[in-house]
């Protein structure tokens, strides 16, 4: 301590040492996350009008319709530049306008490029949905296959407004 208080060097060295430790555990304690966005974007099934690469496409006014049938289950496939780590996604389920006149998936199975898959659960809700996701580590392409859904009004389909994903900055 008094060493601390009678050299001002060693008080600068002790400082910045704090200082840098300080900042990594803020880090780990509230991650930053950066926007991982596709360079393709492309649907299996979809609704003229309405493709799967309006789910990339940053508008919450625009999105992709699917026939819904769960012997020929829609799948929306993103690729990417480069190997990414996918930890979060921003899902926008639905259409905002007329949320109940179509489906919105209850069940999204992803399947990655590196040969492992999630199981994600989404709310039925008009508002943006934070999820995790796990297994995303060093993937170029994502499936998003819709497995089950929250029925329509009208007809058998289901919309997805967007899908925001995000990468942990390290």
């Amino acid at each position: 301590g008094l060493l601390y208080g009678a050299v001002p060097s060693l008080r600068t060295a002790v400082n910045n040492q704090f200082s840098s430790t300080k900042g990594k555990v803020l880090t780990l304690a509230r991650p930053t996350y950066l926007p991982v966005h596709p360079v393709r974007v492309t649907a299996n099934v979809d609704v003229a009008g309405h493709p799967g690469q309006l789910t990339a496409d940053e508008f919450t006014n625009t999105y992709w319709l699917a026939p819904w049938n769960p012997a020929k289950e829609p799948i929306l496939t993103m690729t990417f530049d480069h190997k990414v780590d996918l930890n979060k996604m921003i899902f926008y389920s639905g259409v905002d306008a007329n949320y109940v006149a179509y489906g919105r998936p209850a069940v999204l199975h992803l399947v990655f490029s590196n040969g492992q898959s999630d199981t994600i659960t989404p709310e039925d809700t008009v508002k943006p949905q934070t999820i995790s996701i796990t297994h995303g580590n060093g993937v170029t392409s994502v499936e998003f296959q819709i497995s089950s859904v929250y029925p329509g009004n009208s007809g058998s389909t289901v919309a997805i407004t967007e899908i925001e994903l995000f990468a942990l900055k390290l």
